[in-house]
């Protein structure tokens, strides 16, 4: 009985071990896609998913609220989703850009009145 016991341990150790060795388990693949819809009001950014450490191949959606509802990448919903993404972030970036120039304008301009 102290033998089998010895082993089971043993082998809930090496498991143990091979998992912290490899940074454990994925914590951030979509095990399974759901049919739940969301509005792309409530997207915030996605990731996408493919299969191979992972089980499933996904998009995983990040919602204002901060969850994560993986959906499948061939839905139509899914890709008009992922393009309003995308748009989205554009347009921000090209915002940022543009004010940051803006910006810079100023000091040169305020430079110059100083002199």
């Amino acid at each position: 009985m102290k033998l089998h016991l010895t082993a089971v341990f043993l082998c809930v150790a090496a498991q143990i071990a091979c998992l912290s060795a490899s940074g454990g388990p994925t914590s951030s693949c979509c095990l399974r896609v759901t049919d739940t819809k969301v509005h792309p009001k409530n997207i915030v950014g996605y990731k996408l998913q493919m299969s191979g450490l992972c089980p499933v191949q996904a998009v995983a959606f990040q919602t204002r609220k901060g969850k994560i509802i993986c959906s499948e990448p061939e839905k139509e919903w899914v890709k008009r989703a992922m393009q309003k993404v995308d748009k989205e972030k554009a347009k921000r970036k090209r915002v940022r850009g543009n004010s940051a120039g803006r910006k810079a304008g100023r000091r040169k301009q305020k430079r110059k009145q100083r002199v």
